[in-house]
């Protein structure tokens, strides 16, 4: 899957999310050696990060710079948990 801008993944990501009922944030970002401009992004499950418990999640998705598109290169799909809703 590819997007034309960051931005549309993110949008993307924040609908999948949205459906699935739980939220997603901006996570880590690589820049580019010669110029500094990012050139990859993941957006993860909002409670990444948090104590490890039921609740916690490893939701998310990578997007690199592939010329002018940005590609998606990694999903980790959200199971089932206690954040699911019934």
């Amino acid at each position: 899957m590819e997007f034309d801008s960051e931005g549309a993944a993110k949008t993307y990501y924040d609908e999948y999310c949205r459906h699935l009922g739980f939220s997603s944030k901006v996570g880590q970002r690589s820049r580019s050696k010669t110029d500094g401009t990012i050139v990859a992004r993941e957006f993860v499950c909002g409670r990444d990060g948090v104590k490890r418990s039921a609740n916690s999640c490893d939701a998310m998705l990578r997007i690199e710079l592939k010329g002018d598109k940005w590609v998606v290169t990694k999903f980790v799909e959200q199971k089932h948990s206690a954040m699911s809703p019934p």
